[in-house]
């Protein structure tokens, strides 16, 4: 979460400098952009900030994470125990692949979602992922739709694809962005969107 919420969210720039970290990545979509807030379920240090929606059918994944473990789980809104036992947890999606298996529908979230060319449409998109190597990827894409990046998901590594087991849409279009602090800067998508929250590397 950002350090000071009074401006309606924060850079990338801004998160990796107050966490002192690595990285930041773009990791949901916005209920609103003034202030910025989040859609779906947000919970940070076993505090939910933010409660699950079921009304974004596109927000059909969570990804949480048990601090003491280290464990990382890519689950569905629905999974409430996990939900509760986890420390940290983000609501995006689609849900592209979990144990290896597609999970979200895409033409069904183009058929009933708000925008009808939201898994067509090309647009850039950031992404969080687990390959088969057991490596976790986060990455912004340029423009595609979320049918391509699901085939290059399942491509295994030798095959020149991700080889991911589970993989999640964050977020796309103009929010989707990357910035890695080192020599020299790297950065991928729109890095200058206010974000209520991020996806940080330390």
């Amino acid at each position: 979460m950002p350090s000071d919420t009074a401006f309606g969210g924060s850079l990338l720039a801004r998160f990796i400098s107050d966490q002192h970290s690595l990285a930041a990545l773009t990791c949901c979509f916005l209920r609103t952009d003034t202030p910025a807030t989040p859609a779906g379920l947000l919970k940070f240090n076993g505090t939910v900030l933010n409660r699950v929606s079921t009304l974004e059918v596109q927000l059909g994944g969570v990804i949480c994470f048990a601090r003491a473990s280290g464990q990382i789980t890519f689950t569905t809104p629905h999974d409430r125990d996990t939900v509760a036992k986890s420390d940290d947890c983000l609501q995006a999606g689609p849900l592209l692949l979990a144990d290896r298996a597609v999970k979200d529908d895409l033409e069904q979230v183009d058929l009933n979602g708000l925008n009808k060319k939201f898994s067509f449409g090309k647009y850039a998109r950031s992404f969080f992922a687990r390959t088969e190597t057991g490596d976790f990827v986060l990455g912004v894409t340029k423009p595609t739709s979320l049918f391509a990046i699901v085939k290059f998901m399942q491509i295994p590594e030798s095959g020149g694809g991700m080889g991911a087991v589970d993989a999640i849409n964050l977020t796309g279009g103009y929010a989707a962005g990357l910035l890695v602090r080192a020599e020299p800067t790297f950065r991928a998508g729109n890095i200058e969107a206010l974000l209520p929250d991020a996806i940080v590397v330390k």
